[in-house]
């Protein structure tokens, strides 16, 4: 299976080098959604984006948000 669609998200943990590269958890989000349908790929996105949230908040590079990326940039 082949996953061309641009990664939209906002945040990133590391540069992609392609538009349509994405994080492993993403890619299998993606696949899996093709597979079981949209409510897996949106639980999957959901860990994803939770998981970006804590790391960069831990980073501090972003400030509050309970995973639903209510969040400022930190300068």
């Amino acid at each position: 299976m082949k996953i061309s669609t641009p990664d939209s998200s906002k945040f990133h943990l590391r540069t992609q080098h392609r538009p349509e590269g994405m994080a492993t958890l993403q890619a299998i989000a993606h696949g899996l959604g093709v597979i079981e349908g949209d409510l897996v790929k949106e639980q999957l996105m959901k860990l994803y984006k939770a998981k970006v949230e804590r790391t960069l908040v831990g980073r501090g590079l972003l400030r509050g948000g309970s995973a639903g990326f209510a969040l400022e940039e930190t300068t």
